[in-house]
């Protein structure tokens, strides 16, 4: 079978179908591409995605990546789980880095539906400390806010930061722990990671990444207060009530709903894929249900943008949040696992691929468990 499905990935994209193709099979799958490429496994939603991850990771001792979509509709009065944001960004700095890059990335069209700044834009606003070079203290803080980066009086988060004095205590993303800058003038002298909770020292390193930690960060060659200004006039948006948004945004207040402005902080946005290396392997996991979470995606969004016109609110229409559609179903190195035989033309070499469910053996255990008959199951027992 695998020798099977190797063969056809030579030619280009596979649509693999056929009984006992679980999510375990996908994982299982997933795991055994990974040891050769740059795999992206995609599902339909966050909830099989990191269900996804779990089942990877039980295959597999590399790193499994979560890319996380935002949680929320940028037509919601709602805040976003900042973790999942924080999360969201490191994945994609990630990719911007071939050192850093991952084997396995676990994804779902929801995730790759929203768009995101651009990758060069993220790339150049990362920063690398390192022990023995010289930094200037407020200039590192003035990046770390710029980057969206929380300061508060004791770290607790990915994304927050603290200072002290010449101590600068950062959560980076990238790292297990907390980490502690101690200055001597304007040189790092020591980066140790430390525990959130008893502020004990575990162990000394000799670099930290950092990197943005918001989409909400101000990008490209115009400004906040030009793009939003322009749109206000386009759609003929009140004056009074544009300057007063303007004026929370330039103060940097992260209110709820700011993530509806997401495309008045960058002068474009990309689709997540674009991230993604050319080279890298697509694996969609039940493609009808991510092509279905797309459409829904935009139902959804052209619906709350019809009533957030109607209430004459700011809002951006749904093609600059959302894709029209994932580029990834058109990509030559992509293996689609319908639950379902497609039917009709593809591009794509259709496989049947049949594994063992084991259906037989639950069945044998589920007579056993009712009537009490251990012995033929002893052996799976012990």
């Amino acid at each position: 079978m695998w020798a099977e499905l190797d063969r056809a990935l030579q030619s280009g994209a596979v649509i693999a179908y056929g009984a006992g193709l679980s999510p375990g099979w996908a994982a299982w799958l997933a795991a055994q591409l990974a040891e050769r490429e740059l795999v992206v496994v995609v599902a339909r939603d966050d909830v099989h995605a990191r269900e996804l991850a779990d089942d990877i990771g039980f295959f597999t001792k590399s790193d499994v990546v979560m890319l996380p979509g935002i949680d929320v509709s940028p037509y919601a009065d709602l805040s976003p789980d900042r973790s999942c944001i924080v999360e969201r960004m490191a994945t994609l700095y990630r990719l911007t880095q071939p050192e850093l890059r991952p084997s396995l990335i676990v994804t779902s069209a929801e995730a790759l539906a929203r768009k995101t700044m651009p990758a060069s834009e993220l790339a150049a606003r990362g920063r690398t400390v390192k022990k023995g070079e010289s930094i200037d203290r407020d200039e590192l803080a003035a990046l770390l806010v710029a980057g969206g980066w929380s300061r508060t009086p004791v770290v607790d988060e990915p994304g927050t930061f603290a200072i002290r004095g010449g101590v600068v205590d950062v959560f980076a993303p990238l790292a297990p722990h907390p980490i502690r800058i101690e200055l001597f003038g304007d040189e790092v002298d020591s980066l140790r990671w430390f525990d959130a909770e008893s502020q004990r020292t575990l162990r000394e390193v000799d670099h930290v990444i950092l990197h943005p930690v918001r989409e909400t960060i101000s990008t490209g060659a115009s400004d906040v207060r030009s793009r939003v200004r322009a749109y206000a006039d386009e759609i003929a948006f009140p004056s009074k009530a544009t300057r007063r948004l303007i004026e929370q945004l330039e103060a940097g207040d992260v209110f709820v709903g700011i993530e509806g402005l997401t495309p008045a902080f960058h002068d474009e946005l990309v689709a997540p894929e674009s991230y993604v290396p050319a080279g890298a392997r697509w694996l969609v996991v039940d493609s009808e249900a991510c092509r279905r979470t797309l459409a829904d995606l935009w139902k959804d969004a052209e619906l709350r943008f019809g009533e957030r016109k109607t209430t004459k609110e700011l809002a951006y229409p749904p093609d600059r949040h959302y894709v029209t559609e994932l580029a990834l179903f058109q990509s030559p190195r992509r293996i689609e696992l319908p639950t379902l035989e497609v039917s009709g033309d593809s591009d794509a070499t259709k496989l049947r691929v049949d594994v063992d469910h084991l259906a037989p053996l639950r069945q044998q255990l589920e007579h056993a468990r009712t009537f009490g008959d251990t012995e033929h199951v002893g052996p799976l027992i012990d």
